[in-house]
């Protein structure tokens, strides 16, 4: 239910073990009509949760600069994965 996957990706952890099942899903079904749309959503969700840290004053700059830098990776990695999938 909505409800339900709204709860289960309300911290950035959550979202993050969300993100990781469907990345796993997805690498034993290839790709699934709807996949791109469910793994972009989800993706966009755990960058949603991590700026509660980023826009945190107790969080360092360095583990901010840390923290972009790491969704930006996982959204290249997303888009990589992606592109392979849509040429199979």
């Amino acid at each position: 239910s909505p409800q339900q996957q709204d709860w289960d990706s309300s911290t950035v952890c959550a979202a993050l073990k969300h993100f990781e099942r469907l990345v796993e899903t997805t690498r034993m079904n290839l790709m699934v009509p709807g996949c791109r749309d469910t793994l972009t959503s989800a993706l966009e969700t755990v960058v949603e949760r991590t700026q509660d840290f980023t826009d945190s004053a107790y969080t360092s700059h360095e583990h901010r600069e840390n923290i972009l830098l790491l969704c930006d990776r996982a959204k290249l990695e997303l888009n990589s994965l992606l592109r392979v999938g849509n040429s199979m």
